[in-house]
């Protein structure tokens, strides 16, 4: 659901719209938010019962050299709190806004 604010300031002949989105954390079976990635694993915040986490995926290669799917395997973890959490969730979120 988006929601749209509008204000008007005629003094400096300009406005300013503000476009509100809701987006979904963890919405995923996984409890993954993911921070970047790509074919070569991926960066995410988990939600566990005990706490949040980042942590580093990394795929298995073939013979070939190629990424393989479903081959991912943590090679970072580490424990975050609520504040490091939020923080790092804003920085992504805002990068991705930004990019469109």
């Amino acid at each position: 659901m988006k929601e749209v604010k509008v204000f008007v300031n005629l003094e400096k002949e300009e406005a300013t719209i503000q476009v509100i989105r809701r987006v979904k954390l963890f919405d995923n079976p996984a409890k993954r938010f993911i921070l970047e990635g790509d074919g070569g694993g991926f960066s995410a915040i988990e939600k566990r019962q005990d706490g949040y986490y980042f942590i580093n995926y990394l795929r298995e290669r073939n013979v070939l050299g190629e990424w393989m799917l479903g081959t991912e395997k943590p090679i970072e973890e580490r424990r975050l709190t609520e504040e490091e959490t939020k923080k790092l969730m804003r920085r992504i979120l805002k990068e991705k806004v930004s990019e469109g």
